[in-house]
């Protein structure tokens, strides 16, 4: 399946429900390219994969989330085998939470917003732009103009990995 966005339209509201991908099976594949999802309310994240096997793509994608006591990831991914992110802004209390998955994130900005509990697991971040718990390695893919803590485009400067390496 294919969703793909002409002229950054939005689409939604869900319900308080954050738009959900589950269960994709190993062979197949969705794409979500070139759409504006509605802010959600603090403690509903805006999107989220869950337990896909098949690949996953979101390109030109912005999903955000409202501040507030609840944690609200903009983009929220359990369990999913191949996941792949290109051009995307993810503005949430974290941007970006992913618990054992594969996900490849390139020329993306990630924005944590503030929030008493920081992310859907325990810790004393009162911010963090991306959250990573299950994995084994973070890797960020950068051009050759970006530059880490400078504020170009994707650099997650506040990451959340359990203790895993960040390269």
């Amino acid at each position: 399946l294919t969703i793909l966005g002409e002229g950054n339209p939005g689409f939604g509201p869900f319900f308080n429900q954050p738009l959900t991908v589950a269960n994709l099976p190993a062979g197949r594949r969705f794409v979500l390219k070139g759409v504006v999802l509605p802010v959600t309310p603090a403690g509903v994240g805006a999107l989220k994969l869950d337990s896909c096997l098949g690949r996953v793509h979101l390109e030109n994608v912005t999903a955000s989330t409202a501040a507030g006591v609840a944690p609200s990831p903009a983009l929220e991914i359990l369990g999913c085998q191949a996941v792949t992110l290109g051009v995307c802004t993810l503005t949430g209390a974290p941007g970006l939470y992913c618990r054992g998955s594969t996900v490849a994130v390139s020329a993306c900005m990630i924005a944590g917003l503030p929030s008493s509990t920081g992310s859907p697991v325990s810790f004393e971040a009162a911010t963090v732009d991306a959250s990573f718990v299950d994995v084994d390695a973070v890797l960020f893919v950068l051009s050759a103009r970006d530059r880490i803590g400078a504020g170009d485009a994707f650099i997650a400067k506040r990451v959340f990995a359990l203790g895993v390496p960040v390269v």
